[in-house]
């Protein structure tokens, strides 16, 4: 069966299924791609910490060029099961000491070829008195170098080789966790959507039923139902009309003969327009059928593209609904106009949902170490991120001497900028005025910034630091609401603590603290 033959019913069950499943499975993807990341970087620190413990052992043995000695430290690596080889180089590169994970042909092997290069960077960053490791991911498994070093003295090497078996098997688990999720996920919206087309083809169905009885037995005392105040409500209304007055003149014919002819004529006529009426719904139908033909191969268009990545496919979902609303604008019903205007607006805060999303997700998934951060240096580059938003608003930010702390210099600058904007966005009448300052408080700086916006109601404190609250409207101020979530959790990681202070219009002044030794 074709598909613009198939039923309406099922038409608009398969269009939900389809939009429930891709948006289903984008997440589930963002879901596996960041626990992917996050296990992989934490493989990494547990293999470079024991290969910085075994680094110690050896030192001695590579002094005195015990070469026994070393096998055995080397040997004890059989307690660790993800350890499948173990290489020692002395100073000059050569293999002093090696292990390898007893196989069912115990077969001795050699290092794997790709330790040829990091054994050399190891050499290279150990001449300069460099203690990082380095690592690669080849062939499933996972191999690092770091150099072995004693009292800033380069005295060889030591590569590791894991295997990503456990990492594999926790994927797979994942995977089949996914799939059962997105099944049970799309049988929930195959229910939802048997009872939500029901109030799309029933009345239509109805409709049609009863001009199907009124054209087979002339019967005009039948009256359609009317369930909606839609273009379908209305239209039944009209269709109930015309059977009253076809009733009505019936009715009359039967009165008498005198006017049987003028009767006859009329009902004829009134026969003519029932059949006109009924080819327009049957045309309706039609050009109804063929906007949910066009729909979903617009769908399936969009399942493809989806299927890459996630910023691309919203991207291109926008530009098409957007292309629809400047082709078909005016030519479908005004409410028409209005559902395109709604999915190219909503195309547009999903990406900006899944760029939050993202950022929030960043906080702690791709987190950097913390060094010591000039915050003078991170607020003026904040500034000048802004300087567009600066410019437009004529704002005036002005701020004390601000300190150096131990934090992660990215997350601290982007906590700067999404206060700022805060500051400017959510303005009065009055130039922005915003001020920033930093006071020393025992074991921790307290910051504050300052602006004379249109404040904060003191019962909305706590709603505003939770992610997607919003406490206006998208026509108001724009945003997602989780510009504020991102700031909450950035300062919870650097072990400080976020909260604000504010009057309905006058101003409002946001404080977090950083601890001055770093976080706990």
């Amino acid at each position: 069966m074709r598909l613009y033959d198939t039923p309406i019913k099922r038409k608009l069950t398969l269009v939900i299924l389809l939009t429930s499943g891709i948006a289903l499975f984008l997440a589930y993807l963002a879901f596996v791609a960041v626990e992917l990341n996050s296990s992989r970087n934490s493989m990494v620190r547990d293999l470079d910490v024991l290969a910085d413990v075994v680094a110690i052992n050896t030192t001695a043995a590579l002094s005195f060029q015990n070469s026994s000695d070393a096998q055995e430290i080397l040997n004890a690596l059989s307690a660790e099961p993800q350890i499948d080889g173990a290489w020692l180089y002395d100073e000059a590169g050569n293999l002093f000491a090696s292990y390898h994970k007893a196989t069912a042909s115990n077969e001795e092997k050699g290092p794997p070829h790709h330790f040829s290069t990091l054994s050399r960077d190891a050499l290279h960053k150990g001449e300069k008195g460099d203690f990082s490791s380095s690592h690669r991911f080849a062939e499933g498994r996972l191999l690092l170098c770091r150099p072995v070093m004693l009292n800033q003295r380069y005295l060889g090497s030591i590569c590791l080789e894991a295997s990503l078996n456990e990492l594999y098997s926790r994927l797979r688990i994942y995977a089949c966790v996914v799939l059962i999720s997105l099944l049970g996920s799309l049988f929930a919206a195959f229910a939802i959507s048997s009872s939500l087309r029901r109030s799309v083809t029933d009345p239509i169905l109805n409709l049609a039923s009863t001009a199907r009885l009124v054209a087979s037995n002339g019967n005009y005392s039948l009256r359609v139902l009317k369930q909606s105040n839609d273009e379908i409500g209305l239209f039944t209304d009209d269709f109930n009309q015309m059977l009253a007055a076809v009733e009505e003149r019936d009715n009359a014919l039967n009165k008498g003969t005198l006017v049987l002819k003028e009767q006859i004529a009329a009902r004829i006529q009134a026969e003519q327009e029932l059949k006109s009426l009924n080819e327009e719904l049957e045309q309706r139908v039609a050009e109804r059928t063929q906007e949910l033909m066009r729909s979903n191969e617009e769908l399936e268009q969009f399942a493809y593209v989806a299927s890459h990545d996630l910023q691309e496919p919203l991207r291109m979902v926008g530009s098409y609904m957007q292309l629809i609303e400047s082709r078909y604008r005016g030519k479908l019903d005004a409410d028409a106009d209005k559902f395109i205007g709604f999915a190219v607006d909503g195309a547009k805060r999903m990406q900006a949902l899944i760029r939050g999303l993202l950022a929030y997700s960043r906080v702690g998934a791709r987190a950097k170490h913390f060094g010591k951060a000039d915050c003078e240096e991170l607020f003026k580059s904040a500034i000048a991120d802004l300087r567009l938003a600066v410019e437009e608003s004529g704002a005036s930010i002005t701020h004390d001497r601000l300190p150096t702390v131990n934090a992660d210099k990215t997350q601290l600058t982007q906590l700067f900028q999404n206060l700022l904007s805060n500051a400017l966005k959510f303005r009065g009448q009055e130039k922005p005025q915003v001020h920033v300052s930093a006071l020393q408080n025992d074991h921790v700086w307290t910051f504050s910034i300052k602006d004379n916006g249109i404040g904060i109601d003191p019962h909305f404190f706590e709603r505003i630091f939770i992610i997607f609250q919003r406490l206006h409207a998208r026509g108001e101020y724009p945003g997602t609401g989780i510009g504020l979530a991102v700031c909450k959790k950035i300062v919870e990681r650097h072990g400080g603590k976020i909260w604000v202070e504010s009057e309905p219009g006058r101003g409002t002044t946001f404080f977090f603290t950083i601890p001055t030794g770093g976080p706990p």
